[in-house]
């Protein structure tokens, strides 16, 4: 359990905006992939984009040594074999059209059709064009962000790199933490699906730019920071002490691979120790190793070693930080929980600071979202789960206190296909459950009608395997309580100035490092409310005797990538 509760906080999947596909064209007969070369790439580059090796790009394109900006490439075909499911009023004839193959073909590879094509039937397509996908492989600049990988976790052989896979992990959060598409990796490793098991070993192509680096050292005992410069409104009278704990795992072997995230938080928490230079704090920082053999974590709470400190951020660890927030009941330290599950701690006390959002808050974010939108419909699909009528009927006293466009239409799984009859108007489904054949039920209904758009919860990104499938291509909206946007101005900034003391790309972790440092240090003990951070949204306020971060984004996941909606 402890291990789940954690691993969901870190695996975040990272956000991106839309894409498109390489133009396919043909030669004397033969088709290829048309790529035309931009600033900055190399061959290397290209082969991580399409999967196809240096050398055969270069036989293509006569034994090519060098590449220019505007150059036309040929890049060989792909191909692979997918799964279709029927959908309503399609016909083999239609399928045939859809992925350039014979219906000859079709009828080989599935007996089934002997008996007739019906909505729903599965069916093999052989030896299609594989689509490349172009924005997911983007060159790596200033805005790029990479998760290094501690030098344990992998084999490195040239450019290929041997990675086994963590509990928890994606094909898509992999993808997305190399810089490499999810369709190289599938060809890389003769993968039809995209689906992971813990455990198991695939190879990665890395780019060349790409490198692993050893890791700073550690300063635990403290940082210090007290400047007289910036926002005088604050005050610098008291000194205030702060102990953050980290699972760095130092005296033994770090079989979770933990020490690796606890270092890049502790690597982003550095950076926004020097930002807060620029304000007028006092104040000491004690990076702490809960891990530890030499001092348990029960010997560091009843030793008096915490019993001075004014602020200290929780465990990752979900026993500990409970264990945590017991210690503190009767003592006057401020605890920040930076983990969006802490909220299950069932913590009611004024001295407790959430970083995340809770339920009650994404609720409202996206009921707030429901109530801009106009010339539409909004349905929410009842379950007969008891928990989830409980935030089925939250969710309906929320829309009391808003101005909706409309009256929400309440709706079951037997009829809620009604509502989308109407075509000339838009169909917003709410669907407030994390069962993964319900909301696959769901979602392959809104891929057959025009008019229809799913709002959903972030979890189904982990319980849905449709919703990562190739056949999903239009995808659902909800609220999340942390978005990476790599036009923000000072992420940028940011990620320059840790590349330059680290000679390492910003990582998702080491952004809630920075974010959880900077913004819940002023406000906690400071009452200084910055709105934004790197990955966050930040606007407090008090829930169930908790100060509560309610701000949140709405982002829609929609071919592997998330974008945003709406701050």
């Amino acid at each position: 359990m402890k291990r789940f509760l954690f691993l969901i906080f870190l695996i975040v999947g990272f956000n991106g905006s839309g894409q498109g596909y390489a133009k396919i064209g043909e030669r004397a007969g033969e088709k290829f992939y048309i790529h035309e070369v931009v600033a900055g790439e190399t061959l290397y580059a290209i082969e991580s984009i399409y999967g196809v090796e240096v050398s055969k790009i270069q036989k293509a394109n006569g034994l090519l040594e060098n590449i220019e900006i505007g150059q036309a490439l040929y890049i060989p075909i792909r191909y692979h074999d997918i799964k279709h499911t029927v959908r309503r009023q399609e016909t083999l004839y239609g399928i045939s059209k859809k992925y350039a193959v014979s219906i000859d073909s079709l009828k080989a590879h599935n007996p089934s059709l002997n008996e007739g094509l019906k909505r729903g039937q599965q069916l093999i397509i052989k030896n299609i064009i594989l689509p490349i996908p172009l924005k997911s492989a983007t060159i790596i600049s200033d805005a790029t962000l990479i998760v290094p990988v501690d030098s344990s976790q992998i084999t490195e052989n040239d450019s290929i790199i041997e990675y086994v896979v963590k509990s928890g992990e994606t094909m898509y959060s992999i993808s997305k933490r190399f810089m490499v598409p999810i369709n190289v990796i599938l060809s890389r490793n003769n993968l039809t699906t995209v689906a992971l098991q813990p455990g198991q070993m695939i190879t990665i192509p890395l780019k060349k730019e790409l490198k692993i680096n050893p890791r700073p050292p550690f300063v635990y005992e403290q940082d210090s920071l007290n400047s007289n410069h910036g926002n005088d409104s604050l005050d610098l009278d008291r000194k205030y002490n702060v102990v953050v704990l980290l699972p760095f795992n130092l005296d033994t072997i770090d079989s979770r691979g933990l020490s690796s995230y606890a270092t890049e938080y502790y690597m982003g928490a550095l950076m926004a120790i020097d930002s807060l230079r620029s304000y007028p704090v006092n104040g000491s920082f004690r990076f702490v190793d809960y891990l530890s053999k030499s001092v348990p974590f029960d010997t560091l709470l009843f030793n008096g070693s915490l019993d001075s400190v004014d602020l200290i951020y929780a465990p990752f660890d979900f026993e500990m930080s409970k264990k945590l927030s017991d210690w503190a009941k009767d003592r006057m330290v401020k605890i920040v929980y930076p983990l969006a599950n802490h909220h299950a701690i069932g913590i009611n006390s004024s001295n407790a600071y959430f970083m995340n959002p809770n339920t009650l808050s994404l609720l409202s974010v996206m009921a707030t979202h429901l109530s801009q939108r106009d010339s539409a419909q909004i349905v929410l699909i009842k379950t007969k789960d008891s928990t989830e009528i409980k935030i089925y009927e939250t969710f309906l006293r929320i829309t009391q206190y808003l101005d909706l466009p409309v009256k929400i239409q309440e709706a079951n799984f037997e009829n809620y296909t009604y509502f989308s009859r109407k075509k000339d108007l838009k169909t917003l489904y709410v669907l407030l459950s994390k069962c993964a054949p319900i909301i696959d039920e769901l979602l392959r209904f809104s891929l057959e009608e025009d008019n229809v758009e799913v709002y959903g919860m972030k979890e189904w990104k982990k319980c849905s395997s449709f919703l990562k499938s190739i056949e999903n291509e239009k995808g659902y909206r909800f609220a999340n309580s942390s978005y990476l946007d790599y036009e923000n101005e000072e992420l940028k900034r940011i990620h320059r100035a840790y590349r330059k003391k680290y000679n390492s790309d910003l990582t998702k972790m080491a952004c809630l490092g920075f974010d959880a440092t900077l913004n819940m240090f002023l406000y906690a003990l400071y009452n200084e409310n910055l709105n934004s951070g790197l990955v966050h949204n930040f606007r407090f306020g008090v829930s169930d005797g908790n100060h509560v971060n309610l701000g949140a984004f709405m982002l829609e996941f929609q071919n592997l990538e998330e974008k945003i909606i709406a701050p």
